[in-house]
This record gives structure tokens, C-alpha cells and sequence, in this order.
């Protein structure tokens, strides 16, 4: 699961930097640069939420949503940080931890609890 969606999201991240260069064009790049780095943002968001959800992640656990929110308005702030990739690393290092911990038994939920 991780290492292909970290692959997407350097696509993203590579696309958001790249989108940047507009802003050297006088108005209209910067209209494209603004427009298409929304756009880019949006589908980005929208592409690891349906992809994290098939494979079972719930995002209705506040540090998840946490998580993808302050990376997705941060890459629509500044569009040249690796925010996606940075999001999804955390996601899955949250979810796997959380999954080492289910396994543990009650230290292992005890523990989940006070973190």
C-alpha cells in the first residue's frame, strides 16, 4: 500500500512545484498557477481520501483528518513543499501503528489511549 501511494504523491507534489514556475508569467501565469494548483490540491485530496477508504482507513479519526487537512492547505499555500508526501507517510505510519498496537492486546490498547 505505501510505497505506490508515496509514488502518486511525489507525482503531485512534482506537479505543484512545477505548476509554480507559471508565476514567472506576468498575470495569466499567475492566474493559471493560482487556478491549476487548486485544482491540483482538490484531486489530490480527493485521490488519497477514496484510495486510504478502499483500503479501510477512516478518516473520521481526528489525527487522520488533521493530517491530511494542514498538508492539503499547506501545499495550497505553498505549493513547492513535498506536503503529500509528508501526508501520506503520516497516514500510513499513524494507521500502522495503530494496527501494531490493536495486535498488542490491552498494553497494546492501554497504550493507544495515552498516546
Amino acid at each position: 500500500m505505501g510505497g505506490l501511494m508515496i509514488g502518486v504523491a511525489v507525482v503531485y507534489d512534482l506537479a505543484q512545484a512545477g505548476i509554480t514556475l507559471l508565476h514567472g508569467i506576468p498575470v495569466i501565469g499567475t492566474a493559471f498557477a493560482l487556478f491549476g494548483g487548486f485544482l491540483i490540491t482538490i484531486w489530490a485530496w480527493l485521490t488519497f481520501y477514496v484510495w486510504f477508504k478502499m483500503q479501510g482507513v477512516n478518516f473520521l479519526n481526528p489525527k487522520r483528518f488533521g493530517i491530511m487537512a494542514v498538508c492539503g492547505i499547506a501545499d495550497a499555500i505553498v505549493s513547492a513543499l513535498p506536503a503529500w508526501v509528508a501526508a501520506v507517510a503520516l497516514v500510513i505510519a499513524t494507521t500502522r501503528a495503530e494496527e501494531l498496537l490493536e495486535k498488542a492486546g490491552p498494553v497494546g490498547k492501554l497504550a493507544s489511549k495515552v498516546v
